[in-house]
């Protein structure tokens, strides 16, 4: 697979889901993206001043949910 191909899939918050562990049962409360300035424009890639807040359960099979939000300040 392509370097930017996958750059592009962690690179884009709504795919999360997928990549944490099932039993998590993560989901993408709230989203602002800022795409870096030499992104194309068709791509959801977050770069600095995007903000995304998840939810998620920190132990399986317990009814109450985590929720933490990541500020993007700054890419190397």
């Amino acid at each position: 697979m392509p370097v930017a191909q996958v750059f592009e899939f962690f690179g884009n918050p709504k795919n999360l889901p997928r990549i944490m562990p099932g039993w998590m049962h993560l989901r993408v409360d709230q989203m602002s993206i800022v795409p870096p300035p030499d992104a194309p424009r068709d791509r959801k890639l977050a770069g600095t001043g995007s903000l995304v807040t998840v939810s998620f359960r920190p132990i399986p099979f317990l009814p109450f949910r985590l929720r933490t939000r990541a500020d993007i300040i700054g890419l190397p």
